[in-house]
């Protein structure tokens, strides 16, 4: 499926979060010598400011929308605000600025993403829309797995490279790999995202108008939902995409309330569970660029996998292929934890193996939830999105602060028994929704 231009920015800054989104852990484990319980913290950290700021801009669009505010300035702060943040981190500084940056990074830097699936689903029809997400994914999932090999090209061990030959030797010999380059690298990731930001304002267009394949499209209406469609989706994670107080006893009775309760337990359990990853597999002894390495599989499944979950989703069902993702991934997690805690290091190969189901697991997921919950919402599509997306901003959050205090007051064991058992409450609240949704007529979306 042909994609606009304005994606390549998208994968100019996707290919700088990969060569450094894996460093950061590795950075507070390594440089800066921090335990578990910390690395948790940063974690949190990221996703718990990352919240009230998504609110914040998502409130900017809002009021700004009648002074000229549109989305290309915000997408481009985003990946410039996330430029410096990087800059800040490349400079090493003091462990609670290195944090600073870190939060910068992912809270302006993630936070443009939800902008692209806006854009293009505005641009396709309704049946099309687990395909063009996918093909998005793929692109931009791509020059994310193609920065994560350089950064592991990088920090691979100098005696896999001594095996390569006289230019491995050399390059050993000159310092240029062997081990985390955090200030090079990340400097690196600061350029691409700063790249980003230039391609954003060369490319994406100030205000797109919805296509009028939907029942009732009115096109005096036209400016009117696009922005209703921006505010509900265009950052997702805000709270406002949630339902509120007053709403809430209509919620509650819808048979549909399932899904996004289902979406947030089950990435509760899994970010409980690889938030503290990196810093486990390197307290077994493995090199930095080892750990960077186990985590590859599932990074490069994933956007492989991405177009394929699009055209299963579209031929068996969205609920049927999000139900077959949640099973794979919730039987997964528990072997990774056993395999982790009563092998170690020598299962490495399974270690990878295993990343590569979580891989496919998570496209499934991630293609086809977010258009269950946009031709189910009562809101309208936008405000179906939002959910999901603020659905899985919630499980985030709540994985890291879980890990961070399971881990100040136990061990790593009972961190990874919680996320198994939240991941299975995850699974049986999916498997409600799924049969909720068989035997109960959806409501009729709001037309933009």
């Amino acid at each position: 499926m042909a994609l606009p231009l304005w994606s390549w920015s998208y994968v100019t800054f996707r290919f700088g979060d990969g060569v450094s989104n894996a460093l950061i852990p590795l950075a507070v484990v390594l440089h800066y010598q921090m335990p578990l319980w910390a690395l948790a913290l940063v974690t949190a950290a990221q996703n718990l400011l990352g919240v009230p700021a998504t609110f914040l801009w998502g409130s900017l669009m809002d009021r700004g929308a009648a002074r000229g505010v549109r989305r290309r300035p915000v997408v481009v702060a985003g990946f410039a605000v996330a430029s410096l943040g990087l800059l800040l981190m490349a400079s090493l500084p003091a462990f609670p600025l290195f944090v600073t940056g870190a939060v910068l990074y992912t809270v302006f830097g993630v936070a443009t993403a939800p902008a692209a699936s806006t854009m293009v689903l505005q641009r396709v029809p309704r049946r099309d829309w687990s395909k063009a997400t996918g093909a998005l994914s793929r692109r931009t999932g791509g020059a994310y797995v193609t920065g994560m090999i350089a950064s592991i090209l990088l920090t691979l061990p100098a005696d896999v490279w001594l095996h390569v030959g006289d230019v491995g030797a050399w390059l050993v010999a000159q310092g240029l790999v062997g081990q985390p380059h955090f200030a090079g690298q990340f400097a690196a990731s600061a350029v691409l995202a700063a790249g980003g930001a230039l391609l954003a304002w060369q490319t994406v267009a100030t205000w797109q108008p919805p296509l009028p394949h939907e029942p009732g499209f009115d096109s005096k209406l036209a400016q009117a939902g696009q922005r209703r469609f921006e505010r509900a989706v265009f950052f997702p994670g805000r709270l406002r995409s949630l339902p509120n107080l007053a709403e809430l006893r209509d919620w509650a009775a819808s048979p549909h309330r399932l899904w996004p309760i289902g979406y947030a337990l089950t990435f509760t359990g899994s970010v409980c569970f690889f938030s503290t990853y990196p810093g486990v597999l390197s307290g077994l002894g493995l090199a930095a660029g080892l750990v960077l390495l186990a985590q590859l599989p599932s990074n490069l499944v994933t956007p492989i996998a991405y177009p394929w979950a699009g055209r299963h989703g579209a031929r068996v069902g969205e609920a049927k292929g999000v139900w077959q993702g949640s099973i794979l991934r919730t039987a997964t997690l528990p072997i990774f934890g056993a395999t982790i805690l009563l092998v170690g290091a020598p299962a490495y190969g399974a270690l990878l193996i295993l990343h590569g189901l979580m891989g496919i697991s998570f496209a499934l997921i991630q293609v086809n939830g977010p258009v269950i919950l946009a031709s189910l919402h009562p809101g309208g599509h936008g405000q179906g999105v939002g959910t999901y997306h603020a659905a899985i901003g919630a499980g985030t959050l709540l994985g890291s602060l879980s890990a961070f205090l399971i881990l100040r007051v136990s061990t790593v064991a009972v961190s990874y028994g919680f996320a198994a058992a939240v991941a299975v409450a995850g699974m049986a609240c999916l498997a409600a929704a799924r049969r909720s949704q068989a035997t109960a007529a959806p409501p009729e979306p709001l037309a933009l």
